[in-house]
């Protein structure tokens, strides 16, 4: 978790010319972050296995995103940013490939389990809260 912190600074750093020369660094940056995550998902897939199938859909639409912003990294700044907007549209999608709302769970365990339906109230909250 403190290594997506220290990640996540350093992509703050490399914001002033992120589509310029430091976009490379932002690409590295975001590819951290997700990769992190996926070990993230993966390790909690193994240790609660009721959410197995969940952590690893997680895993594979990161997996390849993060993929694609990795190889960002060495496509010139034009189609980089073609790259990126795929690698963002995969992390978009990735808890709608999930599934109908009425997903089959433990009864124990449904009150951890992302919720399909509230997606759009999620990401609507969080450019709000970014707006402000």
């Amino acid at each position: 978790m403190l290594l997506q912190v220290a990640a996540a600074a350093f992509m703050a750093v490399s914001v002033p010319d992120g589509l310029g020369k430091n976009s490379v660094w932002f690409a590295l940056s975001y590819v951290v972050i997700r990769t992190i995550l996926v070990i993230e998902y993966l390790r909690t897939g193994t240790q609660v296995p009721a959410v197995h199938q969940l952590t690893k859909r997680y895993s594979i639409g990161f997996s390849i995103s993060a993929g694609i912003w990795f190889v960002s990294v060495f496509v010139p700044p034009p189609a980089r940013f073609i790259l990126w907007i795929v690698g963002l549209v995969i992390d978009v999608c990735t808890p709608f490939h999930l599934g109908s709302c009425e997903w089959n769970c433990p009864a124990q365990l449904d009150c951890i389990f992302y919720n399909i339906c509230r997606t759009g109230v999620r990401y609507g909250i969080q450019l709000l809260v970014g707006i402000l």
